[in-house]
């Protein structure tokens, strides 16, 4: 109650871009980590080819599109002004799931 109407800014304590979160799982998992940029074709195709349905790749389009944003990349204080928790950081999520990350690498 009283969130009726209201737009939240969920991004965390430390909002980051794309090319950022891959720099920084590199350097936790102790992996070189490369950014594969597609271009909006080629993601269409690889989407397509993981049987994506056409309604959601567009919507997977658009919502990529907008991962560089300034508006995304607002740090932002919501998950702790709803749940009177602190978020936690990307860097400190990472950290938490450094072996998971080094797993997946493998």
């Amino acid at each position: 109650p009283g969130h009726e109407n209201k737009a939240y800014n969920i991004t965390g304590p430390d909002a980051i871009a794309p090319r950022e979160l891959v720099a920084l799982t590199s350097e936790i998992s102790g992996k070189p980590i490369e950014p594969v940029v597609l271009s909006e074709a080629e993601y269409r195709d690889q989407l397509a080819a993981w049987g994506v349905p056409a309604a959601a790749i567009d919507g997977t389009i658009s919502f990529a599109a907008e991962l560089d944003s300034q508006h995304l990349r607002e740090p932002s204080m919501a998950v702790e002004e709803l749940t009177g928790r602190p978020a936690t950081s990307v860097r400190a999520l990472l950290t938490q799931n450094r072996q998971r990350l080094r797993e997946a690498a493998k």
